[in-house]
């Protein structure tokens, strides 16, 4: 932001958390990103998931969505848990799971952020998902560090 308000334009593209590029949107700090696109397999839509580039801004055109990245939502101790008792997220709503569960406390943001959207907007898990997960497993909570 200081560098926008001295008139500097020093970044092409930023990669950043899940949150703040919309600070940066709301600010006017940022210029539309499809004149960044080089390779034509970037540029052609139809390659993309759905058939189109997927921005979160309301007009489309400054905060893309790289959706079909890796999401890495659950991970486990290999020598505690066999993962071949899960096929699906609700698997870990399990009661053989409460009391075992630690997640990212979520008004964290960030990652903690993006793992709730993902789960309330997947169509085959949403609310309910969420509701029983963080009602029903004694989940322990958990506050990232920030890095120093």
């Amino acid at each position: 932001m200081a560098e926008r308000r001295a008139g500097k334009f020093l970044a092409d593209v930023g990669n950043l958390g899940n949150t703040s590029p919309y600070t940066l949107y709301q600010s006017k700090a940022l210029d539309p990103i499809a004149s960044a696109f080089i390779l034509p397999e970037v540029k052609d839509e139809s390659k993309w998931w759905q058939g189109k580039q997927q921005f979160i801004d309301p007009e489309g055109k400054f905060i893309l969505v790289y959706v079909g990245a890796p999401l890495f939502l659950v991970g486990y101790n290999t020598k505690l848990v066999d993962s071949s008792g899960f096929k699906s997220y609700w698997d870990l709503l399990d009661p053989k799971w409460k009391g075992k569960i630690v997640a990212l406390r979520s008004k964290a943001g960030g990652f903690a952020a993006t793992r709730d959207r993902f789960f309330y907007h997947n169509p085959e898990l949403g609310p309910l998902f969420l509701r029983r997960l963080f009602s029903e497993m004694a989940l322990t909570s958990v506050t990232p560090v920030p890095a120093r």
